[in-house]
């Protein structure tokens, strides 16, 4: 797995994290966000957004559980 931190610590992921991470693009995250296939981003500020930490760990380990079945 790519991300080091411990299960039980939650924080708010950028977006350049979040495509660092996952390894998409900011098109293809809001194209899976609004298919309900990706975490929805939380408001952060006013002009701010990110993911919790803890559903792109799920999404991942969905998306790798996925692809471990085909």
């Amino acid at each position: 797995m790519i991300y080091t931190q411990s299960n039980s610590e939650e924080r708010i992921l950028r977006l350049t994290e979040v495509e660092s991470i996952c390894g998409i693009k900011k098109s293809t995250i809001r194209r899976h966000e609004l298919a309900g296939f990706f975490p929805k981003r939380v408001k952060i500020g006013t002009r701010s957004v990110g993911w919790k930490l803890s559903e792109i760990r799920e999404w991942l380990d969905n998306l790798n559980n996925m692809e471990a079945e085909v």
